[in-house]
This record gives C-alpha cells, sequence and structure tokens, in this order.
C-alpha cells in the first residue's frame, strides 16, 4: 500500500500538538504581498476579498511583535489591491480614520486589526468588520474589563467601495466589558466576522480562556448592525461531547454559495494542523447547525524562508471565484520572526492530491499509520528542506503535547520511543530510542530510502545505494511512521509499505486530555508528575475501543466515561493502596471519530492515560 496516495491519507494520524500530513493542492501565487519590519513586526491577520470585477483587496492586519500595546503605535489594518489575481499588488494605506469614540465606552479607540469585508447586497455598499480596544487597554485587563475603565471588542464600518475610505457606526458589535463573567471561562472575545444574510446580519465571534488553553467560536445576530447585535450563543468548542480536536483557534470565516465555512488552525508549535467547520448561512446561529467538513489536509508549508514558522496568527481566508478557483490570504512569520501576507489558490472541488507534505516549525512534528506492521518492507521518495527526518518504526511513545498551553510540542517520549532511519541531506544514522547506533554519508543527497524489516535483521538503502544490514530482533508489531525536525519540511511523493498490517495502537498521554476539555494546569495539582483535580477532561481520537489506564489509591473518587455525550461506564479510582492499572475498559465501539470524556464524581482523580485500539 502507498500510503501517499490520497486514497489513503485517512490511514495518518492527525493530531493538533503532533502535526498533520497534508494532501491539500494549494500553490503560492506570485511573491510575498507584504513583510513586516519595525514597528509593525507582526502582520499575521487579515483577509481576502474579491470584488465582481474580480479585483482583489488584501487587508493586512499589523500588529508591534507579540501583539504589544506600544506608546503611539496603534494595531491597524492596511489595503492592498491587485488588478491581476494576485500578481502585482499596489498598497492603498488606512482606510479608516485613527481614532474613535463607540457608544457606551469611556475611552476612545485607535486600534482597528482584524479585518473582514464582505458585499451587501440589500444596501449596494461594502461592510468592514474589525476588531478595537480602547487607547488604555492593555493584555494586564484584556481578561477582566469589567475591572478597568478599559474596553474591547468589535466593530463594523461602510464603504461604497472594497478600496474605502470606510465610515464607523457607533454602535459596537460587542463589548467585553459586558460580556465577561457570563460564559463561564470564556471571557475575551475578539476576531470578528460579521455576514450579511437574506433578513440579518450574523456575527462569528472568536473567544478564548486565558489560562485554560481553550479557544471556541460564538455567533450572534442584529436585523441591522446599528440596532446592535444579540448577546453571542456558543457555536463551538472544547465542551463539545463530540470529537472536537483542540487547542483549535477560528478565524477568519468565509462564505460559498448558501454555506459560511469556519477553519481552524492549531495553535501548538508546529503549525502545521487545521480543521474546517461548515454551516448553512441562515442556520448558521444555531449551535445545531454546525459540523465538522474537514480534518486536517487543508494546508501545507512551503521551504521559504518567508514561511519559516508555518501558518501563523490565523488560518486561511478567502473566496470562491467565477472560475471554480479558492483563492486565499494566509499569514506566516519569517526567519526574522516577522509576519509576512501572501496568497494562495486551489481548485475548490480538488482538495486533494497524492503525495504529502509533513512539517516541523517551532517544534518538530511526529505522524503515524493507523496500520501496525511487524515484518516489513518500505520504499520511500521524498524531498526533504532544513534540519532531518526519520523514517521511523517500532513506534511505542505517546500521543499528546509536552504541556497542555499553546505552543506545546509534541510530548518527549513521541520524540524518541521508537527505531528510524535518520536522514539529513546526505548523512544518514540509524537510532534506537534516541540513541544513534550507527552513522554514514551517502554519495549524495538522499531522495529516497528502502526498509526491510525481517524476523532478525534490518537492512537499508539509500538512493539505491546499501547503507548497512544488521541484527535486529523483530518486536510485536507496532506504527511506522515520520518525524520531521524543526523547521523542516518534508515533501513525500512515495511511502510504500509491503507485510501484513495489523490494527494500530495508541497511547495517549494526560495533558492530551486537558488539551482535549479545554482545561489547563491551573486546575490541577501536580503530584509524581501525575495531574491530580476533578475537572473534566477528554480525549478526541479515531479509535474502534479505548482503555483508561493509571493510578488508583486511597482518596481518589470515580468518574463517569463517556463517548460522543453517551454513558459508557464508570472508571473506579479509588483502591486501598496506591496501584497502577487499567481503570475502564470500552469494549467494542464503531470504529470513527470519537470525543471520550472522563468526568469525576465528587472528588478527585489522578487523570489517567488513554490506550486508543485503531
Amino acid at each position: 500500500m502507498d500510503y501517499a496516495k490520497m486514497a489513503n491519507m485517512s490511514r495518518w494520524l492527525r493530531h493538533p500538538a503532533m502535526g498533520d500530513p497534508s494532501f491539500d493542492t494549494f500553490r503560492k501565487i506570485g511573491a510575498t504581498v507584504h513583510r513586516s519590519d519595525y514597528p509593525y513586526e507582526w502582520a499575521v491577520n487579515g483577509s481576502l476579498f474579491i470584488d465582481s470585477d474580480n479585483t482583489w483587496y488584501l487587508y493586512a492586519g499589523l500588529y508591534p511583535d507579540k501583539y504589544l500595546h506600544r506608546p503611539n503605535c496603534t494595531s491597524h489594518f492596511e489595503v492592498y489591491r491587485s488588478p491581476d489575481g494576485g500578481q502585482s499588488w499596489e498598497w492603498l494605506g488606512e482606510k479608516l480614520d485613527a481614532k474613535y469614540l463607540f457608544n457606551g465606552v469611556k475611552n476612545p479607540s485607535s486600534s482597528c486589526p482584524d479585518v473582514v469585508l464582505f458585499y451587501d447586497e440589500k444596501r449596494g455598499k461594502y461592510l468592514l468588520t474589525y476588531d478595537w480596544s480602547t487607547d488604555n487597554s492593555s493584555w494586564e485587563v484584556a481578561h477582566n474589563y469589567a475591572a478597568s475603565d478599559a474596553d474591547a471588542g468589535a466593530a463594523v464600518a461602510w464603504a461604497d467601495s472594497p478600496a474605502g475610505p470606510f465610515r464607523r457606526i457607533p454602535q459596537t458589535v460587542f463589548r467585553n466589558s459586558l460580556l465577561q463573567g457570563k460564559y463561564g471561562r470564556f471571557d475575551r472575545f475578539y476576531a470578528t466576522t460579521v455576514i450579511p444574510r437574506k433578513n440579518d446580519y450574523l456575527a462569528l465571534i472568536l473567544c478564548d480562556t486565558g489560562p485554560n488553553y481553550a479557544w471556541g467560536l460564538a455567533g450572534s445576530t442584529a436585523p441591522t448592525p446599528e440596532e446592535g447585535f444579540s448577546e453571542p450563543v456558543m457555536l463551538l468548542n472544547a465542551d463539545l461531547p463530540t470529537y472536537y480536536p483542540a487547542p483549535m483557534e477560528f478565524y477568519p470565516a468565509f462564505v460559498v454559495g448558501d454555506t459560511v465555512y469556519a477553519p481552524a488552525t492549531s495553535v501548538c508549535a508546529n503549525r502545521n494542523y487545521q480543521v474546517l467547520f461548515k454551516a448553512k448561512l441562515e442556520e448558521a446561529h444555531l449551535p445545531s447547525a454546525w459540523r465538522m467538513a474537514q480534518d486536517g489536509s487543508l494546508w501545507h508549508a512551503r521551504p521559504l524562508s518567508d514561511e519559516k514558522y508555518g501558518l501563523f496568527g490565523q488560518t486561511i481566508n478567502g473566496a470562491v471565484d467565477g472560475r471554480g478557483n479558492f483563492n486565499v490570504m494566509y499569514a506566516a512569520k519569517d526567519e526574522r520572526d516577522c509576519g509576512t501576507l501572501s496568497v494562495a489558490t486551489r481548485r475548490w472541488d480538488e482538495p486533494f492530491s497524492d503525495g504529502f507534505t509533513i512539517s516541523g516549525h517551532a517544534a518538530p512534528s511526529v505522524t503515524l499509520l493507523r496500520d501496525a506492521y511487524r515484518s516489513f518492507t518500505l520504499e520511500a521518495e521524498f524531498a526533504l528542506h532544513g534540519g532531518f527526518a526519520d523514517i521511523l518504526f517500532d513506534f511505542h511513545g505517546k500521543i499528546g503535547a509536552n504541556r497542555p498551553v499553546s505552543d506545546c510540542a509534541p510530548n518527549d517520549d513521541s520524540l524518541s520511543k521508537y527505531t528510524a532511519l535518520r536522514v539529513s541531506g546526505q548523512i544518514w544514522s540509524l537510532v534506537k530510542d534516541g540513541q544513534m547506533i550507527l552513522t554514514g554519508r551517502a554519495a549524495r543527497g538522499i531522495r529516497s530510502v528502502r526498509l526491510e524489516r525481517g524476523e532478525h535483521t534490518l537492512k537499508a538503502w539509500a538512493n539505491g545505494e546499501c547503507l548497512f544490514s544488521v541484527q535486529s530482533a523483530t518486536e510485536a508489531s507496532a506504527p511506522i511512521g515520520i518525524r520531521t525536525d524543526r523547521f523542516t519540511v518534508l515533501d513525500v511523493t512515495r511511502f510504500d509499505v509491503s507485510g501484513d498490517a495489523g490494527h494500530a495502537v495508541f497511547h495517549y498521554n494526560d495533558a492530551d486530555a486537558l488539551l482535549g476539555g479545554g482545561v489547563g494546569d491551573i486546575n490541577f495539582t501536580i503530584e509524581n508528575g501525575r495531574r491530580r483535580g476533578s475537572k473534566r477532561v477528554k480525549w478526541n481520537a479515531v479509535c474502534s475501543g479505548f482503555t483508561l489506564h493509571g493510578p488508583m489509591g486511597p482518596g481518589l473518587a470515580k468518574a463517569r466515561v463517556r463517548v460522543d455525550g453517551r454513558d459508557v461506564g464508570e472508571a473506579d479510582f479509588s483502591g486501598e493502596s496506591p496501584k497502577e492499572g487499567a481503570v475502564f475498559k470500552s469494549g467494542v465501539i464503531p470504529y470513527g471519530p470519537h470525543g471520550i470524556e472522563l468526568i469525576p464524581r465528587g472528588g478527585q482523580i489522578i487523570v489517567p492515560d488513554m490506550i486508543a485500539e485503531v
């Protein structure tokens, strides 16, 4: 089976912290449109609008480095225009007045980043949504505006042309000072898309939770923007009982036909995993209307200095043109750690192709086959850019992040507990459990490898040249996979494995359960390296059964176990003396994506690991 064929792309593990082998077909158009520089080093938000005459407009959201609040350096947007489908761009500058005092807000606002544009047929005008914060705002009050005279939110403005100038309306879409405290741990709302509908206007709003490291999508409606929007309703977040990869950050949304799409991107450090949700536009204010349209394979990185840190700040945004091309703007960071904005395209109805890309950026990536092998022959062809890549097997590490926070990396076990042929330019190495066993140099840059794993031997070739033949006792069936180093891109055109394939078993760690449940370490204490607490946790996994395995002992509680919102039993962590073992076994469940929740009953548990049968 050639696992580089798009027909087999579902056989790969995709995970927000571990990474995503993407089979997408996007290609970059022209040169980078905007490169950031001091004092606005982080242009990492923006949007693309294509007018009816096929003129393209890019709205670049400019921030100081790391979203800092600098005196006299206000985040804002600037406009670019392209007459030739993104090949060349003209800078049009800023198109919104510098300072404004909204209705009900005590202090003026000069900021206006995070811009999205739609054409409103009802008015024959262009509607611009943007973020704002008062000039006395700071990160110290961002999650508690009610205790300050600062404020932040979203607003809209109108124009007769996509090029502006735009005229603000004084009524805000929302104000954080009026929302905080009403949505549990979700206490900051921002990055909003307002979309005209037949009889009203829909606002889709990104929200987050501070130290819980969870993000979500909320929605509200208004008869007109001038009349004001309803209080938001939570649409998508980690509280959902079904399969919902996390941590994922939304913004911005786009519309194709009668459907609105909300892409979300992982905020883990390898920055290469995205999910796409969708709903009928006229029903999108209802939580029940939303479905996952695509899990992974939305985007791949290129070995370009302008995209060193991968997709960053937000996910892709754009539109489908009259010829069926999906044209998007995307934000990245370059080798200076400064934001870049570019455009790319693919056929809307041809999202995938044979061959995939797996990349690591500020962290490595690891992907695994959902099939396990004992003895096998593997032939791979690829182009490696950057550091090194491991063609790995006998994987016995864990799935999940090293910490339940943003910018997390794959856990240490996942980066060491396997055997691999490591390639880097002409250099090859045999690596086992993090230790280099053999090393050498090929005659030229390595672009193909062959591994033969028999009952007692392991043989390897590179570019047709034999590298080694060593004694190697065959272990139990285990996943085969790929690891890419930091700031490394691997384009794979062939990954052909022959042998007796079985079902893989994946071991997920406790940090994965915290990220999956949208709860941070702030809710737990650490005992002997394990997390103890009473909060709900959740794994999101594609599997046909699972076992929860962890510590039991005095003073620990029982917990409900739910699969996709349905109670399936109880895990018992209590015991007369400390011990380690299985606290719950699911038995066989239908193979597919599942949300697996663990909800303590009247006490604390030590968060277990989950062993999932694929």
